[in-house]
């Protein structure tokens, strides 16, 4: 899972690369492949397992088979299928792709939603097969998670940080290619549009630059749509020549900003950073045979997946519980131990349990970083 990322966005590059070169030219797809390669979520969440660049490589890639000299409609369909299927509120984008690049041939339209349709009866079937109900999610319910009201807010933080990661600068191209107009750059807004309309919706806030990760599978057609204007506009007002040293300036500019940037927040040590995941999995490892089981929030899912112990997530056991929980854990001879990422899970924990849980014995015994290590016994 650790190679899924960094190779789909290599290849989402590449197809960018191909996108904008037959909607302009060569010119257009370099500054557009180099504008999204060092753009600072591009390139961060390329290095983490998560699903942000996945998502963005499945509709890069539906676009790609669509707008191609010779469409894919059906392998198109299945392409943004999958877009959803990584990420289900990217339905909506497959929906607007499918209407935005018709060609005027309805067996083509007939032959996307076909791809499109299969996938859908897959999600729905897996929402149902985990959730209980084909509209379910792990997240909750749609009524918990989207609302108008929580419009104003997430426009005016989505519009901050877009500005502060791009500065004034895209926000200029980006104007100039709705003047130019095209239907690339149309397409390219819609998609964009698209994306972004059900996370203006989204409740739950975080007011982070890392936050415009949910708008990167449309934010990359904003940024191709911008390298595209830009090459159009300077083709009309300089000579070839200059237009294309003013293109290299512009990625040289942009790469020396993104990097700058991402140095100031650490991004190039995240691997020194992220390193204390197996280090805490190789303590457990060391300290507990392999019937040991281990209370975690954070750590839950690396615990198990470096070291192969049972975990159990204590901010899912009800305040009143732990106590029953860990004696009924420990009357099997499991041996338990408590995990706990810096200051901010041991103030939720004692929030949740208090200081001194009762019935329970917590002894921290070693730290690995921030992170505090402590067995855990029943006192019955």
């Amino acid at each position: 899972m650790f190679y899924v990322s960094p190779v789909l966005a290599s290849a989402a590059l590449v197809l960018i690369y191909f996108i904008v070169r037959r909607a302009g030219g060569v010119l257009d797809a370099a500054l557009a492949t180099a504008l999204v390669a060092v753009h600072p979520v591009f390139f961060t969440y390329a290095l983490q397992p998560m699903s942000d660049v996945p998502a963005t490589f499945w509709i890069v890639l539906a676009v790609f088979l669509l707008t191609r000299a010779r469409a894919w409609p059906v392998a198109s369909g299945l392409a943004a299928g999958m877009a959803m299927l990584t990420r289900p509120v990217l339905g909506l984008a497959a929906i607007v792709l499918a209407v935005a690049a018709r060609r005027g041939r309805p067996r083509d339209d007939v032959r996307f939603a076909l791809g499109f349709g299969s996938l859908l009866i897959i999600q729905l079937l897996v929402s149902a097969a985990l959730y209980g109900r084909a509209t379910g999610s792990g997240y909750g319910d749609a009524a918990n998670l989207f609302a108008i009201e929580a419009i104003p807010r997430n426009v005016a933080m989505y519009a901050k940080w877009f500005l502060r990661l791009q500065t004034p600068l895209v926000p200029a191209v980006v104007a100039a290619a709705w003047l130019v107009g095209d239907r690339f750059v149309r397409t390219a807004f819609l998609l964009f549009a698209a994306v972004a309309a059900p996370y203006l919706l989204y409740v739950p806030f975080f007011d982070d630059w890392e936050t415009l990760r949910f708008l990167l599978p449309g934010l990359v057609f904003l940024l191709m749509a911008a390298a595209h204007a830009a090459t159009r506009l300077l083709d009309r007002l300089v000579p070839a020549a200059v237009a294309a040293l003013l293109v290299i300036v512009l990625a040289i500019g942009a790469a020396a900003g993104s990097v700058v940037y991402l140095r100031e927040r650490q991004v190039f040590r995240l691997w020194a950073a992220e390193s204390k995941y197996p280090a805490v999995a190789e303590w457990v490892s060391s300290h507990g045979d392999a019937n040991a089981v281990v209370f975690a929030s954070l750590h839950s899912g690396s615990v198990h997946y470096y070291s192969g112990r049972t975990t159990v997530r204590w901010d899912r056991i009800p305040a009143d519980r732990l106590a029953s929980t860990v004696a009924s854990i420990g009357s099997r001879g499991s041996r338990m131990f408590l995990v706990l990422d810096g200051n901010a899970e041991r103030e939720e924990f004692q929030q949740r349990f208090g200081s001194d849980p009762s019935g329970v014995r917590i002894e921290f015994v070693d730290r690995v970083r921030d992170v505090s290590l402590a067995t855990v016994q029943s006192r019955n």
